[in-house]
């Protein structure tokens, strides 16, 4: 969020750029469901480039790995 400030994103846009990785990473569908509901669902421009991003990658793109439970000391092992 800090880059995004820094190179003059609106507040708007990074509001939207946060919900849309929400939506991908961290309400509980998989990835293809979940690009599926963010599709319909967000419109700027700059989510539409983050979308068509993960939607064309050939070899997939990294998820969420959970940081604040490994922070709050659940870490699986």
């Amino acid at each position: 969020m800090i880059g995004l400030r820094r190179a003059g994103v609106s507040a708007a846009d990074r509001l939207e750029l946060k919900q849309v990785y929400h939506t991908l990473f961290r309400n509980g569908l998989n990835l293809r469901s979940a690009l599926e509901h963010a599709q319909k669902s967000f419109s700027g421009e700059r989510s539409r480039m983050l979308l068509e991003f993960v939607a064309a990658a050939q070899r997939g793109v990294c998820s969420d790995t959970g940081i604040s439970d490994i922070q709050n000391g659940e870490q699986d092992d």
